[in-house]
């Protein structure tokens, strides 16, 4: 186990991980949307409407993170 501070360090990676990775998924999927039609669109539609919804919740989790990190620290 680390120091409190090697700990926060090692959250908020882990949440900036996390946020890059969907940011990335979420415009892969909407390039996909641009470039297909039918079927296709629409499946590429539901997951950048998903990857949406989770990357939101993922950004509330980012800041509640961010408050027990300084929490911790403190």
């Amino acid at each position: 186990m680390g120091t409190e501070a090697e700990e926060g360090s090692r959250i908020m990676d882990a949440a900036t991980d996390l946020v890059d990775l969907l940011r990335l998924a979420h415009e892969a999927a909407h390039r996909i949307k641009q470039n297909v039609h039918g079927e296709n669109f629409e499946k590429a539609d539901a997951i950048s409407w998903e990857l949406h919804e989770i990357r939101q919740e993922t950004e509330k989790l980012n800041q509640r993170l961010t408050d027990y990190v300084r929490m911790i620290e403190s």
